[in-house]
């Protein structure tokens, strides 16, 4: 059974997620029951200007820390700091057993802020989400392998 891992700020009880509810458990926030009705216009929200090189740098970065076993805990704000403490091991090891990140697709922006991505690594793929606080340092970060 693959671990599947979820470390957000607003998400402080992380326990390994099973194949079948990472793919159905939207993250923290979301409630997929409440959306628009038919006809409905969606204002899709906007990212910041000039942002989604920062979010891109920042996870690049923040993968390459775990692969390396040092995780970038400066980068991070304090609630988030914790929760990847606890679960570093694991998420280390799985990304590990992905290989080496070779690119990232950018999947949209949020209406919280978060940025998502699908990263491409040497033995597969993982979806990426990453989100900052007011001072600039990671507040949020998801990441879920996709099974083959």
């Amino acid at each position: 059974m693959k671990v599947h891992t979820l470390i957000a700020a607003a998400v402080l009880s992380l326990a390994p997620l099973t194949t079948a509810a990472a793919q159905t458990t939207p993250p923290r926030g979301v409630n997929p029951a409440v959306g628009p009705k038919p006809g409905d216009v969606v204002q899709m929200p906007v990212p910041p200007a000039g942002e989604e090189q920062k979010a891109e740098t920042a996870l690049t970065t923040t993968i390459a820390a775990f692969e390396s076993g040092k995780p970038n805990y400066d980068d991070m704000e304090g609630a988030i700091v914790d929760a990847v403490k606890a679960k570093s091991d694991v998420v280390a090891g799985t990304l590990n057993g992905l290989g080496a990140l070779k690119s990232l697709e950018y999947r949209g922006y949020t209406p919280a802020g978060v940025w998502k991505y699908r990263g491409q690594f040497a033995n597969g793929q993982a979806d990426l989400m990453i989100g900052f606080g007011p001072a600039g340092k990671i507040q949020t970060l998801w990441f879920n392998p996709v099974a083959a």
